[in-house]
């Protein structure tokens, strides 16, 4: 029995794919939430089908275009319910959706991956399981030091990206968003839970006037040796030097030198001219930094 191919969420992924997919398989029919309420009957010459009508179809399979992970858990959970066979897109591709730190270390022994669209990452065996590099687009470099310690890092790689961690850094859980620009963390860094960071703003902006687009992507360079606490944001355009700290819950987009302590949103310098230490309080309370069991070069 012939079978019946259905591309479900019309969008960017499908406009990114379709053309490389076509060479692979011949598309019946499409749908997307947006015509539900709509009489387009037909887009790229494919018909365009209602979600019901896809349960009456024999021998179906439903091909998934989206980018956004919630969108992809909020569309399969539909298909579920319709009873029918799913896939997303990148597995027809034969491409890997994500690359995880155990992924990379068991199939790329040799500490480099490269695809054909020009994406490679740089790790050695050191490397966390527990990471995670997505791969939207191409041209992406990412690079891992030696010694990184992670309790759950996402990042996301768009087109022309460049993200680096530096050695002996401890990421408590993070998620790096990451295009058109440089996301560059220094050596001996130590990041907390829930920390976020981005080179882009997800979304277009532009003058209503002009009708020219406001917000480009922009590097963010944190120094060595920075600690950034809980639920801090670090927006494009970001920069901190050596030996600073990022106050728990900062959302900052700004420039900041040199071991200063930064709080606040939009945040701002509360305190110059300081040093710190991993050293956790809950075991010691020292009253000189010669006490402290870890040491770094200030």
């Amino acid at each position: 029995m012939k079978r019946t191919y259905v591309g479900y969420g019309i969008g960017q992924c499908y406009e990114n794919t379709k053309e490389t997919l076509a060479a692979k398989i011949k598309l019946d029919y499409l749908c997307d939430r947006k015509w539900e309420e709509s009489d387009v009957s037909v887009y790229d010459g494919i018909p365009v089908i209602s979600k019901d009508k896809i349960r009456t179809l024999e021998n179906v399979l439903v091909i998934v275009f989206t980018l956004n992970n919630l969108v992809q858990k909020s569309i399969q959970g539909e298909l579920e319910n319709l009873n029918v066979s799913f896939i997303h897109v990148s597995e027809v591709l034969g491409k890997v959706p994500y690359l995880t730190g155990k992924i990379l270390k068991t199939q790329y022994m040799s500490g480099r991956y490269a695809d054909e669209n020009e994406n490679d990452i740089t790790f050695d065996a050191s490397l966390p399981d527990n990471v995670t590099v997505s791969f939207l687009g191409k041209h992406n470099k990412v690079f891992f030091g030696k010694n990184i310690i992670i309790g759950n890092l996402n990042i996301s790689m768009g087109n022309n990206g460049v993200c680096s961690i530096g050695d002996n850094t401890d990421i408590g859980g993070a998620v790096f968003d990451v295009s058109n620009a440089r996301l560059e963390i220094g050596k001996s860094c130590l990041l907390s839970a829930e920390v976020i960071i981005r080179t882009h703003d997800s979304h277009h902006i532009f003058d209503l006037k002009t009708r020219k687009r406001v917000n480009y992507e922009e590097d963010v360079i944190i120094g060595e040796h920075v600690w950034v606490g809980y639920r801090a944001q670090m927006l494009s355009g970001f920069s901190i030097g050596n030996g600073s700290v990022v106050g728990a819950g900062t959302v900052t987009s700004g420039k900041f030198g040199d071991h200063v302590v930064i709080v606040g949103s939009p945040a701002r310098v509360v305190r110059r001219g300081i040093c710190w230490r991993k050293d956790f309080l809950g075991y010691a309370s020292y009253d000189s930094v010669e006490e402290c069991y870890h040491k770094y070069d200030d």
